[in-house]
């Protein structure tokens, strides 16, 4: 990482625990001043949290909400005397975000999980989420290190997942790069050495052929140029498109049977022409026949989602006959891990 890079996330992450440290402590001042006892507090920058007794709720906002270093004041009633908060902390993977959720005692904690996402291979941006409490239980040194290489093997090992850590159990979920653990094996050994309870509930990811993103540009290859036809204000496949309904077909079909959690959108188009309600039923028709088509040739249903836009989404000018033509158009669109 260039040394100007490093400094100035080193300078944001300090000047952000400065401040949380600054805000916690006037707000605890304000509240001891009014004499106001079990209610504790948490601050994610300039915003606190407030937690106790739902009489105290009132005198408590009141309390904090008028200081100058405070930017926005919520209050969680409870139905008791606040305890320690217990220790639950998350890293989700979204294939280019690590998001990094959860409550630490002390802003060191933080920076250690914040630290490690920055140095996971592949680099992802980080989204830090984690919240700073004073009042919460403190975290064990070496389960949170035991957690920290977790996080960092994240990008490495998965497509996407998470990783949660909660008294003593380490759990992770997600969908492998690899049909092994990969990257993740190594840390995920040294957690349960370490003594932690380890659940691995990642699963091996699709083929590659069958990722969501290759579907769709294979789809958009096989419509590139053309469209399945209908007879004019029908819902009609018309003969010349039945053999392109085939090969679109041969493609989904593989791809469902090869991953568990993809599904088809079947979107239909019109051009502005007529009325906006009846384009917009038309499109919705059409989708619908694309999908009873594909079930005709073995794509399960419930992978199959039909959409109508009607004359809303156009790729060309509806003012010509070629535009409008382009138009009245079905696309695809994959979703899916």
């Amino acid at each position: 990482m260039p040394l100007l890079v490093a400094l100035s996330l080193g300078g944001t992450v300090a000047g952000c625990a400065m401040v949380e440290s600054d805000v916690a402590g006037k707000s605890r001042a304000a509240l001891a001043d009014r004499g106001i006892e079990g209610v504790s507090v948490s601050v994610r920058y300039r915003d606190v949290t407030l937690r106790g007794p739902a009489e105290l709720r009132d005198r408590a906002l009141a309390a904090v909400s008028g200081l100058g270093a405070v930017h926005d004041t919520t209050y969680a009633p409870t139905t008791s005397a606040p305890v320690a908060v217990a220790p639950v902390l998350g890293a989700r993977y979204d294939g280019r975000r690590l998001i990094l959720t959860g409550t630490v005692s002390a802003v060191a904690q933080r920076t250690a999980l914040a630290d490690a996402a920055r140095a996971a291979r592949p680099a992802a941006t980080i989204d830090d989420r984690l919240d700073v409490d004073a009042d919460a239980a403190t975290v064990d040194v070496a389960d949170l290190g035991l957690f920290v290489a977790v996080v960092r093997a994240m990008p490495a090992a998965l497509r996407s997942g998470s990783a949660t850590l909660e008294d003593g159990r380490l759990t992770v979920a997600g969908e492998r790069r690899t049909a092994t653990a990969g990257a993740l094996a190594a840390p995920l050994r040294a957690a349960r050495s370490g003594g932690l309870d380890v659940t691995d509930n990642s699963v091996p990811g699709a083929a590659v052929s069958a990722q969501p993103q290759v579907v769709e540009r294979r789809l958009a290859n096989l419509l590139a140029g053309t469209t399945i036809r209908f007879d004019t204000a029908s819902a009609d496949i018309r003969p010349e498109s039945v053999a392109l309904v085939d090969r679109v077909a041969a493609v989904v079909r593989p791809a469902v049977r090869a991953n568990r959690i993809l599904t088809v959108r079947v979107e239909g188009h019109t051009d502005n022409q007529g009325n906006a309600a009846r384009n917009q039923n038309l499109s919705l028709r059409r989708a619908r026949a694309v999908v009873d088509a594909l079930v005709a040739r073995g794509v399960p249903r419930g992978r199959l989602v039909a959409i109508g836009y009607g004359a809303s989404r156009p790729v060309a000018d509806n003012g010509t006959q070629a535009g409008r033509e382009q138009n009245r158009r079905i696309a695809f669109t994959v979703l899916g891990g």
